[in-house]
């Protein structure tokens, strides 16, 4: 044997996390803002459709939400591109493109994504403003009015 032989550092072992601890940590990341501006935008919007179609303007309310949202819907999904990007790999992009430009490819993409955010934070509110509707209009208003 050689006396020259170096020894290793002595290995760190990772602590392995608890699941509490794990839970923790994934809190932590939760983007607790978006999710604020998320039932925010819920109440007022729901809110607000509920008084107008009280006041009586249930057509004319429902017909500007639904078409804002369809707006919403079409301008997210042109603006990202129809989400061309998502699932796929470098090795599926033209042949003749160069590394950069794949890779500039997919951080446009990204930035589209994250840029549009804005979008979701109307078009979620909106559905679940039309899927309360939907149970208003075809389980609760039937049933009360039995």
């Amino acid at each position: 044997m050689s006396k020259n032989k170096k020894k290793s550092a002595p290995r760190r072992r990772e602590k392995a996390l608890t699941p509490a601890q794990q839970v923790k940590r994934r809190l932590g990341e939760f983007n607790w803002r978006l999710l604020l501006m998320l039932a925010v935008n819920t109440v007022v919007i729901f809110g607000l459709y509920r008084i107008l179609v009280g006041l009586g303007y249930f057509v004319i309310i429902s017909s500007i939400y639904f078409l804002v949202l369809l707006g919403l819907i079409c301008g997210y999904i042109i603006y990202n591109r129809a989400m061309v990007a998502r699932n796929i790999t470098p090795d599926q992009l033209p042949e003749d493109w160069s590394e950069e430009k794949k890779k500039e490819f997919f951080a446009e993409a990204e930035r589209r994504v994250k840029r549009s955010k804005w979008m979701l934070t109307l078009i979620f509110p909106l559905c679940i403003t039309f899927c309360f509707e939907i149970i208003y209009l075809y389980i609760i208003d039937p049933w009360m009015n039995r």
